[in-house]
């Protein structure tokens, strides 16, 4: 039988808080399992949790050259 997390758990594991987590939307999180005879007693699989993980998407990181296309925010700097 597979492992059962809780939503303390699945926030450890995702690295955040379990108040981020319930606040989610389910769409944005593993696939869940909702227990018998309740309505929001949510538990995920740890296999559903690691294979979802795993399909993210790497981090795309931009070049430095592509940050300074954008315009910059505030006061622009004295040139010297």
């Amino acid at each position: 039988m597979d492992d059962l997390l809780t939503i303390e758990d699945l926030a450890r594991v995702l690295r955040l808080n379990p108040r981020t987590v319930q606040n989610r939307r389910p769409e944005d999180l593993p696939p869940a399992i909702i227990l018998p005879g309740t309505k929001r007693s949510r538990r995920w699989r740890e296999k559903d949790v690691a294979r979802w993980l795993a399909e993210l998407p790497a981090t795309v990181v931009a070049p430095e050259s592509a940050l300074d296309s954008f315009p910059r925010r505030g006061r622009p700097r004295k040139v010297v």
